[in-house]
C-alpha cells in the first residue's frame, strides 16, 4: 500500500502544468514527467531520488521554454520587418504613380494659372497622404508597443508562477525528507507530500490562467488600432475632397477667363 501511494506521489509531483505566454504557448512545461523507477531502498531514499529527478526534468523544461521564447521573439521581429518592408514598397510604388499622374497634369496645363493649380493640387494631395501615413504609422507603433508590454507582463507573471511552484515543491520534498529522518509515519509523510504537491499544481494552474487572461487587453489594442486606421482614412478622404474641389474650381475659373 505504501509503495502504491509513493508511486502516485511521484507521478503527481512530476506532472508540470502548462504555463503559457502572449504570443507563444509554453506548453513545454505541461509535459508529464515520468515517475522515477522505484529502487530497492526505504521510502526516504526514494523521496530524495524522486526530488532530484523532479528538479532535473523541470530544469530541462525551463531551458526549452527559454528557447521557445527566443524563437518566438525572433519570429515576431521577422514578421514585423517583413510587413514594414511590404508597406514601404507599396508606398513607394504609389508615390511613383502619383508623380507620373502629376507630371501628365502639368503637361496638359497650358497656362500659368493651370500650372499653379496643378502644383497646389499636388502639394495638397501629398500633404493628405503624409498625414495619413503618419497617423497609420503611429497607430502601428502604439499597437506594437502594447503587444510587447502584454508579452512582457505575461512572461513576468509566468516566471513568478514557476518560481512559486518550484519553491512550493521544494518545500514539500524538504518536509518529506525531514519527516523521514524524524521517524514520522510513512503513510503520513506520503499523504502530506501528496497534498502539498497537489496544492502547488493547483496554484500554478490558477496563476497560469491569470497570466493567460490577455484577451481583453489584446481586444482593446486591436480596436484602438482599427479606430485609428479608420480615422486616418476618413481624414484623408476629407482632405482629398477638399483638394479636388479647390483644383476643380481653379481650373474652371481659368477656363472662364479665357
Amino acid at each position: 500500500m505504501t509503495k502504491h501511494n509513493f508511486k502516485l506521489i511521484v507521478n503527481s509531483s512530476l506532472a508540470l502544468v502548462l504555463v503559457g505566454n502572449l504570443v507563444l504557448p509554453v506548453s513545454v512545461l505541461a509535459e508529464t514527467v515520468p515517475p522515477t523507477r522505484p529502487v530497492k531502498a526505504d521510502i526516504c531514499n526514494r523521496i530524495t531520488a524522486s526530488s532530484t529527478e523532479f528538479d532535473r526534468r523541470l530544469a530541462e523544461r525551463e531551458a526549452k521554454l527559454a528557447q521557445k521564447r527566443t524563437e518566438r521573439d525572433v519570429k515576431l521581429a521577422e514578421n514585423r520587418t517583413e510587413r514594414m518592408e511590404k508597406r514601404t514598397e507599396k508606398r513607394e510604388e504609389r508615390s511613383e504613380n502619383r508623380d507620373e499622374h502629376f507630371a501628365k497634369l502639368m503637361e496638359r496645363a497650358d497656362t500659368d494659372a493651370k500650372k499653379i493649380a496643378v502644383t497646389n493640387f499636388e502639394i495638397a494631395v501629398n500633404a493628405a497622404i503624409e498625414a495619413r501615413r503618419v497617423a497609420v504609422d503611429a497607430a502601428i507603433t502604439t499597437f506594437r508597443t502594447g503587444v510587447d508590454s502584454a508579452i512582457t507582463s505575461r512572461k513576468t507573471a509566468i516566471d513568478a508562477a514557476v518560481v512559486a511552484f518550484e519553491a512550493s515543491t521544494k518545500t514539500a520534498f524538504d518536509k518529506a525528507k525531514a519527516d523521514c529522518i524524524a521517524g514520522v509515519d510513512k503513510a503520513t509523510i506520503l499523504a502530506t507530500l501528496q497534498a502539498s504537491l497537489k496544492a502547488a499544481r493547483e496554484k500554478l494552474a490558477t496563476d497560469r490562467a491569470a497570466a493567460n487572461n490577455t484577451r481583453d487587453a489584446m481586444k482593446l489594442l486591436i480596436d484602438a488600432k482599427k479606430a485609428a486606421f479608420e480615422k486616418a482614412q476618413t481624414d484623408f478622404k476629407a482632405a482629398m475632397e477638399k483638394a479636388k474641389a479647390a483644383f476643380g474650381e481653379t481650373s474652371s475659373e481659368d477656363e472662364d477667363s479665357e
